[in-house]
């Protein structure tokens, strides 16, 4: 078992181990809760909810109740934090990341 240098928490191999596998249920739940934000998302400003989507309009409806969903089921957290890009002689860029869609 590997840890990190100060054994402050499992490594992500570890973490990726403990995994469990999606129940039906679950799954249920997720494609159900896709559908409400895909509503959702076709009710926001700028969206035509009663008129027909093309192929292109429906991916991105799609995309972004997908995107949503485990969100709103607590599967995932988005949080906020610096990230720092490149390293070697010229040092890492800091970032700010706040995503609020894929």
């Amino acid at each position: 078992m590997q840890t990190c240098p100060h054994q402050c928490r499992p490594t992500p191999q570890e973490v990726w181990d403990r995994r469990t596998s999606v129940t039906f249920d679950q799954r249920q739940t997720f494609l159900q809760c896709v559908e409400r934000m895909q509503t959702d998302v076709r009710i926001e400003p700028g969206c035509a909810q009663d008129t027909l989507l093309g192929r292109p309009e429906r991916a991105i409806v799609a995309r972004a109740a997908a995107c949503r969903a485990p969100e709103a089921l607590d599967y995932l957290e988005v949080r906020r934090r610096r990230i720092v890009v490149g390293s070697g002689r010229l040092g890492g860029v800091g970032l700010d990341a706040n995503i609020e869609d894929c």
